[in-house]
């Protein structure tokens, strides 16, 4: 895979950006037992404090490591954004897609999906020591560990989530989220969720099902599986009609500086601005053709959105129309066309019972 960092396991004094690229099939093989070398199968970022990472628009695919990091492991103490990309289908025995440790230094993840990593420890996310991790409108979902937490775990970092969805995935101890101290007690200080969807949180992490911050806990996203929905990687489609469509928050407090990553967000052209709320970021992970703002609406919740409205009113019936036919005609004769509207668009209409007289 990729390495930014030296022989000796130091920090280095390097930036890298990785766009519209696509890094799969790569395996850190070393021996585990010796410190470092079998980290981050598909990269392994050293880069100091002044320095940065941008991974956008790529995928991430496939890759393995013999210890840690299937996709990529974060151990720099530079700035790392992970913005409209895919981790996907990579695997490690701790951390197969994300692990992210380094002291006090935040890694973004934004617009983006990680699905389908496997691990005997944390199979999606993991974030260690006091490693922050801030994750917004992103999915999480069929990541599948053997042993411990399928989803996102926090070993003692800081997780937030803003407008994602960490569904479906499979675990032993958790399937979905779990943050713990080193004895293993609920860490609810590790976590804080706004307008997020998680199918199921264990208790003590103080999020639940419609609270204060408009969090969703329990529910089925509805999520399609991985696939080409348009953009430069593949993502998680939603069904029209999911409990995460319309249900994110378009002015959740955030704060992306353009400067810091060196990367242009918002699609303006220039880096000088900072996102300071989710609505600011015009598109969804697949870029131009994913209006995150879709009608002047609501931000859905997670990676995608869904480009088209839910039809949830009945047509209505134009009045006092009538129809003229003979007796003893065939079952199933047409007698006319009713005429109709509908705020979206009828689609298909049909009369299936009456009577002869005051039908309507």
């Amino acid at each position: 895979g990729i390495r930014l960092g030296n022989n000796n396991l130091n920090d280095v004094n390097a930036s890298l950006e990785l766009v519209n690229s696509v890094v799969t099939g790569n395996e850190a093989a070393g021996d585990p037992g010796f410190f470092g070398f079998a980290y981050g199968g598909g990269l392994f970022l050293q880069h100091n404090a002044g320095q940065r990472v941008v991974i956008a628009n790529s995928t991430i695919s496939n890759n393995q490591s013999a210890m840690s990091g299937g996709g990529l492991r974060v151990d720099g103490s530079g700035e790392t954004l992970i913005f409209s990309s895919t981790i996907s289908g990579n695997s490690a025995p701790s951390g197969g897609g994300v692990v992210h440790t380094p002291l006090n230094t935040t890694i973004h993840i934004v617009n983006s999906t990680v699905d389908g990593n496997q691990s005997s420890g944390t199979a999606g996310i993991r974030v260690n020591n006091v490693a922050p991790a801030v994750i917004i409108n992103s999915t999480v979902s069929n990541n599948t560990s053997s042993s411990d937490t399928g989803g996102v775990t926090s070993g003692g970092g800081q997780l937030t989530f803003i407008n994602s969805i960490v569904a479906d995935n499979s675990g032993n101890t958790q399937n979905d989220l779990s943050a713990t101290n080193v004895v293993g007690s609920p860490l609810p200080s590790a976590v804080t969720s706004v307008s997020s969807l998680f199918e199921t949180v264990p208790t003590g992490l103080g999020i639940s099902d419609g609270d204060a911050n408009g969090n969703i806990v329990g529910q089925d996203p509805q999520l399609e599986g991985l696939a080409d929905n348009g953009g430069s990687a593949q993502t998680n489609a939603i069904a029209a009609g999911s409990p995460a469509q319309d249900a994110g928050s378009n002015s959740a407090v955030i704060s992306l500086s353009e400067a810091t990553f060196g990367f242009d967000l918002n699609n303006d052209g220039d880096t000088n601005d900072t996102i300071t709320q989710p609505s600011q970021l015009p598109f969804d992970q697949r870029g131009e053709g994913g209006d995150r703002l879709f009608n002047n609406g609501t931000i859905d919740i997670g990676a995608f959105e869904v480009q088209s409205e839910v039809d949830d009113t009945a047509p209505t019936v134009t009045a006092s129309q009538s129809f003229n036919y003979g007796e003893n005609q065939a079952a199933n004769f047409a007698i006319g066309n009713v005429a109709a509207t509908d705020a979206v668009g009828v689609t298909g209409f049909a009369i299936i019972a009456g009577n002869e007289s005051n039908f309507f």
